[in-house]
């Protein structure tokens, strides 16, 4: 009998844990939620010298995930040299060479940085999933026969592309013309204000 009470007993508990269990596995599945994020990965893949005048590399370039390092002889206020700095975008969001700055060892020392349309490094868009080569180009009023070490930092940004849901309205200007193409195509770079166009779609 005792031990008759006591399969009893074991029974009763097993299904109240399973009946315990299934609730909470439910309570788990309906309450659960699941985050996606955009992946945000950029960054100099390659640095490499393309051009030299009156100018000699003295070591290889060195990159890192936002910088290029160089050393080069300036030896006259004609001379320049040139490196083609390649950034990657690998994430599935469309980012920017936002800005960029260059210190060195030299007080006359001018660098600047356009990509390949000759456009320069600034809110410079490279769109997701691609690779986008930039030139370097410096040269010196002040030449000397001392290695000129420069780094060049890379500020790379977000860039969001602002589109109107007109909800069956219209966005027309007072010729009539349609402006849907117009306002869709607004940037907004990451921790930047973003200032509307003044022409907001309205509801017809």
């Amino acid at each position: 009998m005792r031990k008759r009470s006591l399969l009893v007993l074991t029974v009763i508990l097993v299904l109240i844990t399973s009946i315990a269990y299934s609730g909470l596995v439910t309570n788990m599945s309906i309450t659960g939620e699941a985050t996606i994020r955009a992946i945000s990965d950029i960054r100099v893949t390659d640095s490499q010298r393309t051009e030299a005048q009156g100018a000699t590399e003295q070591y290889n370039s060195r990159y890192t995930k936002n910088t290029v390092t160089t050393g080069f002889l300036l030896s006259n206020s004609n001379s320049s040299i040139t490196y083609k700095i390649t950034v990657t975008n690998k994430g599935d969001i469309d980012q920017s060479v936002y800005a960029y700055n260059i210190t060195s060892n030299n007080a006359g020392l001018t660098c600047t940085l356009v990509d390949g349309e000759n456009k320069t490094a600034t809110k410079n868009i490279v769109p997701r999933k691609t690779s986008k080569d930039y030139y370097l180009t410096c040269t010196t009023s002040t030449p000397s026969q001392e290695v000129i070490n420069a780094v060049t930092s890379i500020e790379f940004r977000k860039v969001y592309t602002v589109s109107y849901d007109l909800k069956n309205g219209t966005a027309k200007d007072s010729q009539g013309h349609d402006l849907l193409d117009l306002l869709n195509g607004q940037k907004k770079f990451e921790d930047e204000n973003l200032t509307l166009t003044t022409q907001v779609p309205t509801k017809a």
